[in-house]
């Protein structure tokens, strides 16, 4: 379990942090989350290398030593490296949950044109149909103008919904995007104030 003091001096484990950052109100709440996950692991990795130091080194007191001999750049290069590291995880999670938006645009916006050339298609036949006979009646001419408002249903029926979860999950993205950017800052200040201290 990895803790710090805070600005008021109070004891905070590291997780709970990390969850209030990420926007969850109880800790608990965080499980299941790819990022918390990811800094879970992170922070764990971390308690295990303070742990053997403590361990190899000796007392507390050594330990405190061992960590106000940082110089400010290792201070930075850390903070740094940690910055670099989220950015990296950012940037996967972010390729991740974009990789189907293409085929949302695509399907929205090609849709209607498909139906439109069904819709031309069928009004096509319907004028061939007239054209082999003497009298127009309706009854000649209603199918081929049933088939063209088939397609063009079909084409609305496939694009509305496309176009309604692409403008939905892009949205959803976007809120997910500056949350993790947030949570990337917040993160890289408590580490800079524990780094320098």
């Amino acid at each position: 379990m990895l803790v710090f003091t805070d600005e008021r001096g109070a004891v905070v484990l590291i997780e709970d942090e990390l969850a209030r950052a990420l926007g969850f109100d109880d800790p608990d709440d965080a499980v299941g989350d790819p990022l918390a996950a990811t800094l879970g692991l992170a922070a764990a990795e971390a308690e295990a290398l303070l742990n053997e130091i403590s361990a190899s080194g000796g007392s507390r007191y050594r330990l405190a030593q061992l960590r106000n001999q940082r110089t400010a750049g290792e201070a930075s290069d850390m903070v740094d490296g940690a910055r670099r590291a989220m950015r990296a995880t950012y940037q996967r999670e972010m390729d991740h949950l974009e990789r189907h938006l293409a085929f949302l645009a695509s399907t929205g916006s090609v849709s209607p044109y498909v139906g439109l050339f069904g819709t031309v298609w069928g009004i096509m036949h319907a004028f061939r149909s007239l054209a082999n006979v003497q009298q127009a009646t309706l009854a000649q001419v209603a199918p081929g103008i049933a088939e063209a408002l088939v397609a063009t249903a079909l084409g609305l029926f496939a694009a509305i919904p496309a176009v309604v979860a692409y403008n939905r999950y892009s949205y959803q993205i976007d809120r997910l995007s500056i949350r993790f950017e947030s949570f990337m800052e917040e993160f890289s200040n408590i580490l800079h104030r524990q780094a320098v201290k």
